[in-house]
Order: C-alpha cells, then sequence, then structure tokens
C-alpha cells in the first residue's frame, strides 16, 4: 500500500510540468496504428504513407517504405530480427531484414497484428482469425480451429497461452493455436479491441465497454473501470506495473493499481483519439488518429522504468545519484533473478520514512526516481532486499 501511495504522489508532484510533446518532424500522415522499436531505431507505420524511421526517438522521421505494396498500415512489430508490416489488403505482410530499406512481400490478407511465441510467429487476419509460421513468415498456415466470427484484432502472448480478440469477446489456446476455446464469459460489451497482461491479470480494451479484466486466465471476466466509464478502447499497453489505456474519445488513462482505478493525463496531446500505446526506455509513445505521434517522459508516468532486460549476473544496489541532492535524486537496481523487490528509505533512527518500491520485477536494470520533497535535510539509508540479497547505502539530502 505505501509504494502505491509513493507512486501517486511522485505523479501528482510531477503533474505541474508533464505533458506530451508532438513529435511528426518528417511524418507526412497524422494517423498512425503502429510503433515499434529494435535496438537501434523507432519505427512508425502511418495509415496511407507507410512505415517510418527515426535514429533519435522520434525528433526526426524519415519515410522507408521500399517494396511495401500498400501504405494502409495497421500493425507493425519487431520479431527476431526482422520488423512485420500489415496492411488491411490483399498481401498484406511486408517484412524487413535490414530495418526498413528494402521490403518482401510475405502473403496473407487484412492483417491487424502479429505476435511471438514458442518460436512461432502468429499473424491475425481480420476476416479469417489466427495464422502461424515456423520459417520467419516465408509461409503460413491457418490455425483457427474452434475459432468462429470475425473482426479478430488483438492477440497477446500470457502464461503460455495465446488470446486473441474479436468482435464478441476472447478466444484462447493452449497450444500454440492448435485448438480454440472461447473465453468470453462476463465481457457484455462484447468487441474487443485490445489485451493485455499485467501481474497474472488479463485485460481487454472493447467497444463502449471501456476495460474488462481476468484473474483465472479468460475463464471469466469482470468490468474494471473506475475512473474511465464505457468508452472505446483501442490500446492497452504494460510498463512496469503500470496499465495504459488508449481510448477513442478521451486520451491516454493510466492505472497504479492494477487496473482497479484509472486516471487521465491528456496534457499536449493533439489528438484524444488514440490507436497505439509504445514505450522504449525514455519515453512512451502515443500513436493518434488525426495528431500523429506524442511522446512523453517515463519518468513522469512511473517512480521505477527498465533501463535494460538484459539479466545482470549478480544483484546490485548503485549510490543515488546525484548525492548530496535536492530534493531528487535517483537510484539504479540491478536485479539478477525475477522476484519480489523491496526498496526502502530510512532515518538514521531506523524508522521507515519512504517505500520506493515493493513489487515483483523481473531480471534486469532499473531506475528508481525519489522525490523527497516532504522530508527534512538529513542523512537517510536506503535499503535494497530481494530473496536472500540485501544491500544499504547511505544518501544526504541538504535544502
Amino acid at each position: 500500500m505505501k509504494s502505491f501511495i509513493i507512486i501517486l504522489e511522485f505523479v501528482i508532484i510531477s503533474s505541474a510540468i508533464s505533458q506530451w510533446q508532438q513529435i511528426n518532424s518528417g511524418i507526412s500522415g497524422t494517423i498512425v496504428r503502429g510503433i515499434t522499436s529494435n535496438s537501434q531505431y523507432l519505427f512508425a507505420a502511418s495509415d496511407g504513407h507507410g512505415v517510418y524511421r527515426s535514429t533519435n526517438q522520434g525528433n526526426n522521421w524519415v519515410l522507408v517504405n521500399s517494396g511495401i505494396t500498400n501504405n494502409s498500415l495497421w500493425a507493425l512489430r519487431e520479431i527476431s530480427g526482422y520488423l512485420f508490416a500489415g496492411s488491411f489488403s490483399p498481401n498484406s505482410v511486408s517484412r524487413t531484414s535490414n530495418n526498413g530499406d528494402n521490403w518482401n512481400n510475405m502473403g496473407l490478407n487484412n492483417i491487424r497484428n502479429f505476435i511471438f511465441q514458442n518460436n512461432y510467429i502468429f499473424a491475425v487476419d481480420w476476416s479469417s482469425g489466427v495464422y502461424r509460421s515456423t520459417n520467419s513468415g516465408n509461409s503460413w498456415i491457418p490455425v483457427n480451429s474452434g475459432i468462429s466470427g470475425g473482426a479478430f484484432w488483438p492477440i497477446i502472448s500470457a502464461g503460455g497461452n495465446l488470446y486473441v480478440g474479436y468482435a464478441s469477446g476472447v478466444f484462447k489456446t493452449t497450444n500454440d493455436g492448435n485448438n480454440w476455446v472461447n473465453s468470453s464469459s462476463g465481457l457484455i460489451a462484447g468487441n474487443v479491441y485490445s489485451l493485455a497482461e499485467l501481474s497474472g491479470v488479463i485485460f481487454a480494451g472493447t467497444l463502449y465497454g471501456g476495460v474488462y479484466k481476468s484473474t483465472n486466465s479468460g475463464n471469466n471476466w469482470i468490468v474494471s473501470n473506475t475512473g474511465m466509464g464505457n468508452l472505446t478502447v483501442y490500446a492497452l499497453y504494460k510498463i512496469g506495473s503500470i496499465l495504459a489505456a488508449g481510448t477513442s474519445t478521451n486520451g491516454v488513462y493510466f492505472s497504479y493499481d492494477n487496473g482497479n482505478t484509472w486516471s487521465f493525463s491528456n496534457q499536449g496531446l493533439t489528438s484524444t483519439n488514440v490507436t497505439e500505446l509504445y514505450s522504449d526506455n525514455n519515453y512512451i509513445y502515443a500513436g493518434t488518429l488525426g495528431g500523429g505521434i506524442c511522446r512523453r517522459p517515463l519518468t513522469e508516468i512511473m517512480s521505477i522504468v527498465p533501463v535494460s532486460n538484459e539479466a545482470p549476473d549478480k544483484f546490485s544496489l548503485s549510490q543515488n545519484y546525484p548525492n548530496p541532492f535536492n530534493p531528487v535524486t535517483n537510484i539504479t537496481l540491478q536485479i539478477a533473478v525475477s522476484g519480489l523487490v523491496s526498496l526502502k528509505v530510512f532515518d538514521l533512527t531506523g524508522r521507515e520514512v519512504l517505500s520506493l518500491v515493493n513489487e515483483v520485477l523481473n531480471t534486469g536494470i532499473y531506475k528508481v526516481d525519489m522525490n523527497a520533497a516532504d522530508l527534512p535535510s538529513g542523512v537517510y539509508l536506503y535499503r535494497l532486499e530481494t530473496g536472500k540479497f540485501s544491500e544499504t547505502k547511505k544518501m544526504i539530502l541538504i535544502k
């Protein structure tokens, strides 16, 4: 509970200066339905114009369309060294192995999404369901046993299962698409436009129904809309322990308590019709219908930011920087094994004064921002605990 309060305090403190920034330099189209990245570039799919590439996190963009036959793009994903683009047309899939310099057509029709699981690539056809490839998209087979209906769009991997959303709910497979079962009990809103997983809970964004959630792998769903209401949710995206939702009329909402409550933050957003959300190590990006792309620093919405998902060889707690500080400093954590992580701040009497992190983190390197605006000057201790590892360091606050 304390970590939840601290995160909210951080957001409130930051709200006076936080806002979205439009980053459309070089982009002709204002409808952006896909955003992804690799270690070198950020990419964006513009409906009607094709794929754009940026070397500087969106400050400038260049068009990289050579070989794409239809520029009405709805999907863009980086998978196993390739970039896949899907358009709402025949011969929908385009693939590049050289960061967009050249594209090759890989067949299929009306593709709305891609995902990778268990060495398979899956593509979602708006009309006919799911296709699977074992050879990086060179060939595809339909894997639709048990699927019916239409308007297929989102697909996610969670807990070894795949979930695909469609016009009347959700289908689930536990065997990489060989068989699907309907998993829509309680999904009254029906038409599912987005899916996400956070802490073992599956979330579905719907048409005119807001967000639903399932705590039992899709067997049952309940409404999870407090603070949002029955909006259309085109995008759901997980950033650490935060869930973000892109809506058709009210911009971007954030949930800091696993979807129980939502609040929106749209200052600077050039269109409140948000069709795509994506993040890298520094920014959250919003693709919009009519406003192009906007971005916002992750430090404005979260107190803990993943710096790298590469697994370090040991646990480590860095010295805070700057030190001494007033009133903001940051701390870097190296998490060698996934598990419950606690980062707390104490005064010299041993009294806990702040709880910065108290959640399950995956292996990786994280940066934690600490705001000590409410603490008096003095010397403080901060302690990282996870599993059998514990380390404590000293920091100095001077006001």
